[in-house]
This record gives structure tokens, C-alpha cells and sequence, in this order.
């Protein structure tokens, strides 16, 4: 009996464990997805010259991204109508 109980709280904490995981995933992609959105309708601009990116006020520089030139060409050709 005593198994009995031990083995259905473990399978309820695993279950729980599952779920847990599983929203966590879920959010995690949510989170993703909704960046790239972001990304993608928001206005940019490439930055080649980065030596003043320094002297930049702090808010500007928290909206600074670094991205790959695959990820750039990729917006750029998406963004055009």
C-alpha cells in the first residue's frame, strides 16, 4: 500500500513536472515569436560605422541589435513591398 502511494505521488509530480516544462516551453517560443514580429514591423535602420555607437544616449544604445548578414538580408528582402 505504501508503494502504491509512493509510486502515484511520484507519477503526479513527474505530470506536473510535464506541464510545468511544457508552459515554459510554450513561452519561450511565444517570446520568440513575438521578437521577431517586433523585428520585422518595426523601422530600422543598418548601422556599418560603429565607432560612435559609444557617445550613443543609453536608450539608444538599449535598442541597438547585432544580427547576422544572413538575418539582415532576410529582413531586408521581407520589409520590401
Amino acid at each position: 500500500e505504501l508503494e502504491a502511494v509512493k509510486a502515484k505521488a511520484k507519477e503526479l509530480e513527474d505530470a506536473k513536472k510535464a506541464v510545468k516544462k511544457q508552459k515554459a516551453k510554450k513561452k519561450e517560443e511565444k517570446k520568440r515569436r513575438k521578437e521577431e514580429n517586433e523585428i520585422k514591423g518595426g523601422q530600422f535602420q543598418v548601422v556599418k560605422k560603429t565607432e560612435k555607437v559609444r557617445k550613443w544616449h543609453k536608450n539608444a544604445r538599449k535598442m541597438l541589435r547585432t544580427m547576422s548578414g544572413e538575418q539582415i538580408e532576410r529582413l531586408l528582402t521581407t520589409n520590401q513591398y
